[in-house]
């Protein structure tokens, strides 16, 4: 079981910010969870990155290796390093994302230890989902043949090299895929049918190889507070996931933050003063309100939902964040941390694969001052509460 933590989110333009992030967070951060020396991390790139000369395989391993640390996966999302939905800028329909993506495999590749490696690449769920029709076939076509060209890419990587690198898709509230009814629908009306027929042309394979191989490069970026704010349920997405041969290739672990909306002004008023407080300038926080577990309105970010509370009086919300694991509550918080628990047991009973665990907490104001500490230690009680779960 490899446990590693995202670190701190901040954008990754150059080797210069790629040296800082190791420096100030990665580093010593996954040295407090501990492992087995080298200890593996997951480092952020985004095109900008890549286009630095300094940033090769030889500096990265160098780099990681000053403190004690080797590569073990990349998060390959943000091109430009931009804000809010400015991430998915430009999105899986254009050139520059499939060469964003040839470039950070062939980096991945050039630092795996060799044949037998397996190695995986998270990325967005292809698009902002208010950027495109998600109900005009082309648009799932281009989406479709753009993927399978990355992955042509790392297929024939695996043929020459014997390296499996695996594009791990992080379906979200607000992306194209976001989430396990978008996840299968287009795994099943597209990947796999279409898909597969445009790789058996391009690779001279058999539709139903072309399928495989599909399914061995392209997997899961699953992330526990994003199926938390969909109200995903852990066990029939399992068991959706495993009727179709959907693999997970990374689980994400922290927590969303919900909150019932009361029917006084007054209460309502105090949770207005909460959430303002939770606001963020760089990421987007959508909302996904429920009744009695039954969606009934989705918000493309907090102020929107900000905007309808009055009217929300009954609703519980969900919202996304990464608030980490260690606690049902935060003060007037509550979190979803026992739906990532119920994912996790869901995945241990199962014995499902799920590649590295990476913990995202990000949202540490939440925990109140007589629980808090470093994060460092805080992020060591997250690892230990996962392996305990996982066993």
């Amino acid at each position: 079981m490899q446990i590693v933590h995202a670190g701190a989110i901040r954008p990754i333009t150059s080797f210069a910010d790629m040296q800082a992030s190791v420096r100030e967070s990665l580093a010593p951060i996954n040295l407090a969870i501990g492992g087995a020396a080298p200890v593996g991390v997951s480092v952020r790139l985004s095109h900008a990155a890549l286009a630095d000369p300094h940033l090769n395989a030889t500096n990265l391993t160098s780099l990681l290796g000053e403190y004690g640390l080797q590569l073990a996966g990349m998060s390959a999302v943000s091109m430009r390093g931009g804000a809010k939905e400015q991430i998915h800028d430009p999105d899986w329909r254009t050139e520059e994302r499939v060469g964003f993506m040839f470039g950070a495999t062939n980096l991945l590749a050039d630092i795996a230890d060799g044949e037998g490696t397996e190695l995986g690449i998270t990325t967005n769920a292809f698009s902002h989902r208010n950027w495109l029709d998600v109900d005009f076939p082309g648009n799932w076509a281009a989406l479709t043949l753009n993927l399978v060209r990355v992955v042509q890419h790392v297929a024939t990587i695996h043929e020459r090299t014997g390296i499996t690198i695996h594009i791990d898709l992080e379906a979200e509230p607000g992306s194209v895929l976001r989430d396990t009814d978008d996840i299968v629908r287009f795994y099943q009306q597209w990947l796999l049918t279409r898909g597969a027929a445009m790789l058996s042309d391009r690779m001279h394979l058999t539709e139903g190889t072309a399928a495989d191989v599909l399914l061995r490069h392209v997997r899961l970026a699953l992330d526990t507070a994003h199926a938390a704010v969909v109200w995903d349920d852990a066990a029939a997405s399992l068991d959706r996931f495993a009727d179709v041969g959907i693999r997970i290739g990374r689980l994400q672990v922290s927590a969303a933050l919900e909150a019932d909306i009361p029917a006084g002004a007054r209460e309502r008023s105090e949770l207005l003063t909460h959430l303002q407080a939770i606001g963020s300038d760089r990421l987007l926080q959508q909302v996904v309100a429920a009744r009695e577990g039954v969606i009934v309105a989705r918000y493309d970010d907090l102020p929107e939902a900000i905007v309808a509370i009055d009217g929300s009086a009954g609703e519980t919300w969900r919202i996304h964040t990464h608030a980490p694991v260690l606690a049902d509550r935060y003060g007037g918080w509550k979190s979803t941390r026992s739906a990532t628990a119920d994912w996790l047991r869901k995945i241990a009973a199962r014995g499902t694969e799920v590649g590295m665990i990476e913990l995202r907490s990000a949202t540490w104001d939440v925990v109140p001052a007589d629980d808090r500490g470093p994060v460092e230690e805080m992020v060591a009680r997250e690892a230990a509460w996962v392996e305990a779960i996982l066993g």
